[in-house]
């Protein structure tokens, strides 16, 4: 005999693939650039038509879809950008990384901080010391640091198209801080490639004579670094060999991050529908 139990399992699975389904509509619609005839789009979703016509007569009557009454194709509507600024209203980076530092300080053992582009260098806008105090301290929250000798700032470099590194070039140079800093724009072009391949970045004694720096960046649903997570600690004992043991942590946290932002790294390189 089919029990409630059963019917109500069933009713739930149900209802949970129609929302699925729903969703990897609202999705796919946001990601094309241009109004899109309903056949396309049950194409593209992987659809029948009658289901897709069913959803976007829902996000009609709620005016999140709109029809184009010339040309009968559908589009999102603004509405989506109401419920995404709230949501970022709401959402503080910093409170959502505090955790996330205070276990990269203790798996590191050394100084961590949570650092953002800001004119052209590096903001921090926290730190935390770590169980094994160095004295090699990052900045205090609000301190600025140079980008093209940081981990955190190579990072934001990575993310400059030629146009913007050269603006960065002729405002605010590559003067060296130490023996070991970045001076010449090939071997920093080389260092960025680097960076951008790996995904994490570097300060072998760049910044500070005797110190280490490794940073991770966090993305947003824009799909950009927005800040970084970096970690600085003595040579003698950040070694390549130490690094890599602890680096997991420090990418998984800020991966997690990044997905509280919105982030979807499976998007990146998504093709848009072209007729």
């Amino acid at each position: 005999m089919f029990s409630l139990t059963q019917s109500i399992k069933t009713d739930s699975k149900s209802a949970n693939q129609s929302t699925n389904r729903l969703l990897s509509l609202v999705e796919y619609l946001s990601e094309q650039p241009e109004p899109m005839r309903i056949s396309d789009i049950a194409q593209g979703c992987g659809m029948n038509v009658s289901t897709v016509h069913r959803f976007l007569t829902a996000l009609q009557a709620r005016g999140y879809a709109v029809q184009d009454p010339e040309n009968g194709r559908y589009s999102l509507t603004f509405k989506f950008c109401r419920i995404g600024n709230s949501i970022r209203a709401r959402t503080d980076l910093r409170e959502i990384s505090l955790p996330y530092l205070h276990a990269i300080a203790q798996e590191f053992g050394d100084t961590v901080g949570l650092a953002i582009e800001y004119d052209m260098a590096v903001m921090y806008q926290e730190t935390f010391p770590g169980p094994l105090r160095s004295g090699l301290s990052l900045n205090a929250a609000g301190g600025l640091g140079p980008l093209h000798a940081t981990a955190a700032g190579k990072l934001f470099l990575s993310c400059y198209d030629a146009r913007k590194l050269e603006q960065f070039l002729a405002i605010k140079g590559m003067p060296a801080l130490t023996p070991a800093t970045i001076t010449s724009l090939p071997q920093l072009r080389k260092e960025l490639l680097k960076i951008r391949v790996r995904g994490y970045a570097s300060d072998h004694q760049e910044s500070v004579s005797g110190a280490q720096e490794v940073a991770a960046p966090i993305k947003d649903f824009t799909n950009q670094v927005v800040a970084a997570i970096t970690v600085r600690g003595p040579v003698s004992r950040m070694t390549e060999e130490y690094i890599q043991k602890h680096l997991p942590l420090l990418l998984e946290s800020t991966a997690a991050i990044s997905s509280r932002m919105g982030y979807e790294p499976q998007r990146e390189s998504l093709p848009a529908y072209r007729r």
